[in-house]
């Protein structure tokens, strides 16, 4: 090849640093998101024992129970919104950075050498949709099936399915990440 020829595929110095410090916050990124994750797991967690533990108390209503998976649904959409954006963000890094830097293997290797990625998401969805379960078996021995009650059931019905969705929706990405 010749010398001008070489010259063009190789990196300058100064590329190399700045990919170097875009691959450093695109890392930091994604641990970033990962923490949120798992502070929003934790907020699940208190959340439910709260709505369960109160809603079980004989003096409330059903109705709060019947709460509970709303609030989750929407707590699950900012969990899964995150993981999307952890996904794009390593996917960007795989094909725009260790493409071209081949000594930065990380999320091209991880992915490729980690069987047990889907147990994290599997947990999750165990999680959520249990205690949304939960809540409503819970809701249905107390209520009085009063109108409330029942639009209440009908859009907690609609919160866990929609919660199903949204868990399901990560997992075509996860699988297409590695080409």
């Amino acid at each position: 090849m010749p010398k001008s020829e070489e010259s063009k595929h190789r990196l300058k110095s100064e590329d190399v640093l700045v990919m170097m410090e875009e691959y450093k916050a695109l890392r930091a990124e994604i641990l970033k998101r990962i923490e949120f994750r798992y502070q929003i797991i934790n907020f699940v967690l208190i959340v439910s024992g709260t709505f369960l533990s109160v809603g079980s108390q004989p003096t409330i209503s059903a109705s709060v129970l019947l709460v509970y998976p709303l609030l989750a649904m929407f707590l699950t959409f900012g969990w899964v919104h995150n993981g999307v954006i952890i996904i794009q963000t390593g996917r960007y890094i795989q094909e725009n950075i260790e493409n071209r830097l081949p000594s930065l293997r990380w999320e091209t290797d991880h992915f490729k050498k980690y069987p047990f990625k889907r147990f994290g998401r599997f947990s999750t969805s165990g999680l959520i949709l249990t205690t949304q379960l939960l809540a409503i078996a819970l809701a249905s021995i107390k209520s009085q099936f009063t109108q409330m009650d029942i639009f209440l059931f009908a859009i907690s019905i609609l919160s866990i399915v929609s919660t199903g969705f949204a868990l399901r929706f990560t997992s075509p990405l996860e699988t297409r990440r590695i080409k």
